[in-house]
């Protein structure tokens, strides 16, 4: 009868469910992090989102580190975030999406029965309008640059007259650095495809001040540091703006050539973000004098 198959496969179900959830059983979250990070591995994700996962996972295992994941709440996850409140809401937000992430691979794997942490809400950003640096204060940061770390010149051009992300940049080889534009193959940056950004006669000018004996390697070379870069900044007299450089650089192309160019020259697929944020930050003048 159906009633009867009915039930037998009912009771074939939770019995599967079970042996699932005593092979997960044990399992800890420090263990899941390791099966996470090697299955990254496998599917190759980019090395700034590896480290990031690495570095925020290993943040939440100093908590959580010997607890089976099976054990894990959704009251211990809005615990955990409660505890995160002193960071700013996009650093929540960040946690919030890499743990999402996270236990939806352990669901896969059949470590959890469900995702503690699609019950907690997210942390709301408010808006913010992005900073951008004057023509005043990039001459300040490039001159200081140029008087007390010569090599990291090219560095701050690039992330200034480019609007490529530093991240990109430390990765970047003089061999991307053409007369004409500059390459970002999608292996060294944060998009899923490669594009260019043309060399503008600022950028050519302040790269001009490396001799062409010394345009070979990475632009980033051994023997710079994140210390350098920040001794460069404080020195320079200029309020750092985080990713002040690429905002800038994108306002600059939006206000001059359009939102259809900073598209392409930002690396970006939708206007949509560019046009919201950036369209009408600096005036043609002032991206002129840039």
């Amino acid at each position: 009868p159906a009633g009867v198959l009915l039930m037998e496969a009912v009771k074939g179900y939770l019995q599967f469910r079970e042996s699932r959830e005593n092979i997960a059983r044990g399992k800890t979250f420090a263990e899941g992090v390791t099966l996470f990070l090697a299955e990254c591995m496998v599917r190759g994700v980019k090395k700034p989102t590896y480290v990031n996962y690495e570095r925020y996972l290993g943040r939440v295992g100093r908590a959580w580190g010997g607890k089976s994941v099976s054990d894990i709440t959704t009251e211990m996850v809005r615990e955990l975030m409660s505890h995160e409140k002193s960071k700013a809401p996009t650093t929540r937000h960040l946690y919030h999406n890499l743990l999402t992430i996270f236990f939806a691979f352990l669901e896969k794997q059949g470590w959890v029965g469900r995702n503690p942490v699609l019950a907690v809400a997210r942390a709301k950003i408010p808006p913010r309008r992005p900073g951008v640096f004057t023509p005043e204060e990039v001459r300040m940061v490039m001159d200081t640059a140029t008087l007390m770390v010569p090599e990291l010149v090219p560095y701050f051009a690039l992330c200034f007259f480019t609007g490529i992300r530093p991240e990109t940049v430390e990765r970047l080889g003089w061999e991307h650095v053409e007369k004409d534009r500059v390459y970002i193959p999608m292996e060294l940056s944060k998009t899923p495809y490669d594009y260019e950004v043309p060399v503008r006669p600022n950028l050519a000018a302040w790269l001009a001040l490396t001799p062409p004996e010394r345009r070979k390697g990475p632009i980033f070379g051994a023997n710079m540091t994140k210390n350098l870069i920040y001794r460069v900044r404080r020195k320079s007299g200029v309020r750092w703006i985080p990713d002040g450089p690429r905002h800038t650089f994108a306002s600059c192309v939006c206000a001059l050539d359009g939102t259809e160019k900073a598209v392409e020259q930002m690396g970006h697929r939708s206007p949509t973000m560019l046009y919201r944020h950036y369209r009408k930050l600096i005036g043609k003048e002032q991206a002129q004098a840039f």
